[in-house]
């Protein structure tokens, strides 16, 4: 399944959340510490991401955008994330 998700790299801290912008057409926007160095934001995106659905973060992986801002991440079927 695939989940599109805004990235925030920088962040104060690690939260996953409703897109706060309608016009983004992402499903959730994801804030992570890390910063977008050498991969390191998009391991931390995944382990968050992963957290949030409840799965291991081997199972989540980046299918586009690996170094942008906008991802598309493959995701388990019927993993849902609820805000």
């Amino acid at each position: 399944m695939e989940l599109r998700v805004h990235a925030h790299p920088g962040a104060s801290r690690t939260k996953v959340s409703a897109p706060h912008d309608p016009s983004l057409e992402v499903d959730a926007c994801v804030w992570i510490p890390a910063r977008a160095v050498e991969g390191a934001a998009n391991t931390a995106l995944g382990a968050a991401v992963a957290a949030a659905l409840g799965v291991r973060p081997s199972v989540v992986t980046v299918r586009s955008g690996v170094r942008s801002r906008y991802k598309v991440l493959d995701v388990p079927e019927g993993a849902t994330l609820s805000f």
